[in-house]
């Protein structure tokens, strides 16, 4: 780490260019020929797809901001969550579309935005009744998920969505949180326990996602447990408002609705168990909805960045100047394809096996934005990556016209819905810190 105020000289960087170690590895590294790679892969036009469209979209999106806070303890920190979920009425929108130019007040009625918040203590954060920052935040995790609800009428909360999910697990068990390394593992139940060692320590349902493991009690940034919580929570958003339309009778309703979450669909890191469970149920809900309407429901995630649209936009581009895909054209990367080319692997485990609940695309839309939706699957040959057979996915054409409605020219390779949603959802990056900075200082005064 540099000192401050000090700048360093060019010669260490010289040094770097002219080793013989570093020319060494760098010769040995392996190189993509993109012209093979683009003369190897079997791109389709999209059929278009001429049947009713959903008349509304649900986009579900999250932020988190981490801010210093006045403890009197050094380098400690909050951490602040929320999550949108945005409604965009498709009907309205197309209805405003034939009274060019639309009044600016109705468009906006066309959205009905909602969120949740939550603040997470982080390093040096201590909570009354807590003997730690890491019980701290583990008793804040369970807190957030218990008070979070989707559908007030209902009351299915967001704890009682990730209880059924744990339950779908066969057997959790973590290392004792005593804090002490004793070396015992505790059991994860749908209830709150304690831990088998003499400190009797409570253990949450909640900490069979294991975030707490990735959490600086110490020191630090405490940014990628804020993150596994916001990406947990907008999963089991999606969830929970399944259940809840399923405990009212209203599945049906789906057949109207198309859900857009943020990012892929998928749950990595300490929390990865989760998709597995998350897949078992949506499987459950899509069945009985398949039964009324004989078509799966409409999930898509989508990819703003990362290997992925790094790679498509890489294959795009032809030596000649050209593109590759055509507007409207589509591909399925399959589990050999993305190995070889975009996450090398020599793996025999099937690419995201662990992790996802849907299937990746490649899409070029009729305007010529690159996409990657990943598709919810609903079934074991939706699931396998060692296909590309585009009739397996029988929402796929529905899907790839969605998006063509819905691509905005505000943002590269962006969606409405998600922009809404994200509009909703996140706290500006230097403003919205130093507010709630002055808000945690201003109440942490107060006895």
């Amino acid at each position: 780490m540099p000192y401050s105020n000090e700048y360093a000289s060019y010669q260490p960087l010289k040094r770097i260019v002219e080793s013989d170690k570093v020319k060494d590895l760098l010769k040995e590294a392996r190189c993509l020929v993109r012209g093979d790679v683009q003369q190897s892969i079997s791109i389709h036009d999209a059929e278009e797809f001429t049947g009713v469209l959903p008349s509304a979209i649900v986009a579900i999106d999250g932020s988190i901001a981490e801010v210093d806070v006045a403890t009197g303890y050094p380098g400690a920190k909050v951490g602040y969550t929320s999550v949108a979920s945005v409604i965009l009425d498709l009907a309205a929108i197309d209805r405003l579309d034939t009274m060019r130019p639309a009044d600016p007040v109705l468009f906006r009625k066309t959205e009905k935005a909602s969120s949740d918040e939550a603040a997470l203590p982080g390093c040096n954060v201590v909570l009354q009744n807590h003997a730690s920052p890491m019980e701290s935040f583990r008793g804040s995790l369970y807190k957030l998920f218990k008070d979070s609800l989707v559908d007030e009428d209902e009351g299915i909360t967001i704890l009682d969505t990730y209880n059924k999910l744990l339950s779908l697990r066969p057997q959790s068990d973590i290392s004792c949180p005593c804090g002490e390394d004793c070396g015992l593992r505790a059991t994860v139940s749908e209830n709150i326990t304690t831990c088998p060692c003499n400190k009797q320590k409570v253990v949450y349902p909640t900490d069979a996602l294991r975030i707490h493991e990735r959490f600086n009690a110490d020191s630090g940034s405490n940014q990628e447990a804020y993150s596994y919580v916001m990406k947990v929570w907008e999963q089991l958003i999606l969830v929970n408002l399944l259940q809840c339309l399923e405990k009212r009778n209203w599945l049906n309703k789906m057949s109207d609705i198309a859900i857009f979450m943020d990012g892929p669909l998928a749950v990595f890191g300490p929390p990865a168990w989760l998709s597995a469970a998350m897949s078992r149920e949506l499987r459950r809900i899509n069945d009985i909805f398949k039964k009324e309407s004989g078509h799966d429901l409409l999930i898509v995630g989508i990819e703003k960045t990362g290997q992925f649209i790094t790679h498509m936009t890489d294959l795009d581009k032809k030596s000649d100047g050209t593109s590759l895909f055509k507007p409207g054209q589509y591909f399925i990367p399959t589990d050999n394809y993305i190995k070889r080319n975009i996450q090398f692997s020599d793996s025999k485990k099937t690419y995201g096996e662990a992790t996802y609940f849907g299937r990746k695309f490649m899409y070029k839309t009729r305007t010529g934005a690159l996409i990657i939706p990943c598709l919810a699957t609903f079934s074991d040959e939706q699931a396998d990556l060692t296909h590309d057979d585009i009739s397996k996915y029988p929402t796929a054409f529905k899907m790839f016209k969605l998006i063509d409605k819905l691509v905005t020219s505000r943002y590269e390779n962006a969606l409405t819905p998600l922009v809404s949603a994200h509009a909703n959802a996140a706290i500006p990056l230097h403003l919205g810190r130093k507010v709630l900075s002055q808000l945690s200082s201003t109440l942490m005064r107060k006895d």
